[in-house]
Parts: structure tokens; C-alpha cells; sequence
């Protein structure tokens, strides 16, 4: 922020029918939730960073809310509504359409068609379909699957998709810490043996970087967490070695909770409860396990060595230049 001071007595107060979902001089009868609060802060004449001051929330959560890339809170609702000084009876529409959104998507995973319907989940709607359901099968061509990542992973893995979608200045994106937090708390269910996990990856993961110099080191603590996991008495982990032939090409990753809904957790999380779409999921999965092998330690050991070598590498160039 450059600090500019923002002038209470610049704000147009908005008028309570500025948001009549019932009437036809809404400009959308399906505008999202996100949207009305964009063309509330535009109506303002607001950017972005202004309102994360006025609001107490981050540029990038904003972000995130306008663009209906996450679910908001009826408290981040009301902080923002007000903020933009929104009369009472728009303030109580806004948080009460928010409480019924969250409460809809914590149920059935739907969003009221009223407000926008955008089949996102965010990380605790993922929290959340994980603590209902007792078998999750997690496919991965890509990323190491969320549940089995050390939190430098799960860091640097989220620090590049803040960089790409909300630019450079760390300020402005989403709390990154908070977000690990909420992973390690969603990797806990791993010990709950009711529960049953099953993996599969694509050994190709293990050659993607998300960082430079630390990479190596990051990545040994990393497949030893793997080897960890593959010991507990619930959890199954699979393998797809590079010279896999695949009877199907699987364009992204994903994941299936139970028998009845489907979480694609990559770049923009999305939730599908579809039975027929369902059912292809897994079918696709049941192909990809039989593929993989689990007979983790050859590969995995092989890959401890590469990152060993870098590291006594690493180790040897910063003698040879020194401090």
C-alpha cells in the first residue's frame, strides 16, 4: 500500500434497493455474491488495495471473492459490505445470502442459483468433504497429492500460484501460512484407520520443481514422508514408473471422497457430485491402480540418491566460491 489516506466523506452512501435480488432492475438475477461486492467497490470508485485497507482483508482474498474463486465468510462479507458503506438492510442481505451459501456448500456442495453457481471449493470445503468421507482415493500426474506433503512443499507449491495470480508483491496475496496450517490439519486424518487412502502417482512428479538451490533438501524430507505414509495400515500408495504404457492419457489430477463426489484440487479447485461422471472417476482410478506398482523403495531410493548427489554437489560449489 502507498499509505494514501482514504477520505470517509468521499464514499457515496449506497441507497438499501442497490441490491433488490427480487427485482428486475437487478443488473443479473444470477449474479454471484463476489460479483455484487466488485460492483459495489467499483460503484465506490475503490481499488483493490484501498478496500484491503478499509476491510482489514487481504488484497488477494479479495481477489479471490470478486472473481468467485473462493466461498466467503459472512464476516469477511460484512466487513467489506461495510466498509463500502452499504446501508444496514444490504449488509444483512449480503451476510445472510453468505451464511445460506456456506451452509448449502457444506451440505450438498451446491451454490443458490440465485447468487452464482460456480462449482469452486476452496481448501476448507476440502477439509470438510474429507472429514464425511471414509475412503478417498487421490490420483496425481503432477503434484504430490495434498495429504502426503511436507508443509516446505505445500509452501512453495502455493507461493507460486499466489505469484502468477496476484503478481509479486507478497502483501497482497492470501496468507500463505494459514493455508499450510489448514493442510497439516486436513493430513491428520491419515491416522484415523476407520478411514482408508489410496494413491497413485506418477513417478514424474518427483522431477517437478518448485523451487531452485533448496529443491534437493526440501525433496528428501519429502520422500521420506512418503515412505512414512506408505507404512500406516490404512493408507495405499501406488506408483506409475516413467515407462508406464497408460491405456488412458488422465489430463489433470484428482479426487474421489466415497462412492459420490470428485475434487479437482489444481490450479482452481472444482467439486462434481455427477453419479455418471462419478463413476468414470473411479473407473479411470481402478485403471491407474493397476497399473502402479507398490513397490515404492526402488524408485523411491533411486530419487533419495539423485537429490543426495545434488545436495554434496551444492555443498562442494559453496566451498569452492566461499561466503
Amino acid at each position: 500500500m502507498s499509505g494514501e489516506r482514504i477520505d470517509a466523506d468521499a464514499f457515496a452512501p449506497v441507497p438499501e434497493n442497490f441490491l433488490d435480488l427480487s427485482s428486475s432492475s437487478s443488473e443479473s438475477s444470477d449474479e454471484s455474491l463476489g460479483g455484487i461486492l466488485a460492483r459495489l467497490r467499483h460503484d465506490q470508485g475503490l481499488t483493490g488495495h484501498q478496500l484491503a485497507e478499509k476491510a482489514g482483508i487481504s488484497q488477494g482474498q479479495i481477489s479471490k471473492i470478486e472473481n468467485s474463486k473462493t466461498l466467503p465468510s459472512p464476516e469477511d462479507v460484512r466487513r467489506i459490505s461495510t466498509a463500502l458503506h452499504a446501508s444496514p438492510k444490504v449488509v444483512e442481505t449480503l451476510v445472510d445470502e453468505a451464511k445460506q451459501q456456506q451452509q448449502l456448500a457444506r451440505t450438498k456442495g451446491t451454490r443458490r442459483p440465485a447468487l452464482g453457481r460456480t462449482g469452486t471449493i476452496n481448501q476448507q470445503e476440502v477439509l470438510d468433504e474429507e472429514g464425511k468421507a471414509q475412503h478417498v482415493r487421490d490420483f496425481q500426474p503432477v503434484l504430490l497429492p495434498g495429504l502426503l506433503q511436507t508443509s516446505e512443499y505445500t509452501r512453495r507449491v502455493l507461493n507460486g500460484y499466489n505469484e502468477l495470480t496476484y503478481g509479486e508483491d507478497s502483501k497482497g496475496w492470501p496468507d500463505t501460512a494459514a493455508a499450510v496450517t489448514l493442510r497439516a490439519q486436513r493430513q491428520q486424518r491419515l491416522y484415523d484407520t476407520t478411514r482408508h487412502f489410496e494413491f497413485v502417482i506418477m513417478e514424474a512428479v518427483f522431477h517437478n520443481r518448485f523451487a531452485a538451490v533448496e529443491w534437493p533438501g526440501f525433496m528428501v524430507g519429502q520422500l521420506q514422508r512418503i515412505k512414512a505414509a506408505a507404512g500406516l495400515q490404512n493408507v495405499s500408495i501406488r506408483i506409475l514408473p516413467l515407462d508406464t504404457v497408460l491405456r488412458y492419457p488422465p489430463i489433470s489430477g484428482f479426487t474421489i471422497m466415497d462412492e459420490s463426489t470428485v475434487v479437482n484440487e489444481t490450479t482452481a479447485g472444482t467439486v462434481d457430485r455427477d453419479r455418471g461422471r462419478v463413476s468414470l472417476y473411479i473407473r479411470v482410478f481402478e485403471q491407474l491402480m493397476e497399473l502402479g506398482t507398490d513397490d515404492l523403495d526402488p524408485i523411491l531410493n533411486r530419487h533419495l540418491s539423485r537429490f543426495a548427489t545434488e545436495l554434496a554437489e551444492q555443498a562442494a560449489e559453496a566451498v569452492r566460491t566461499g561466503p
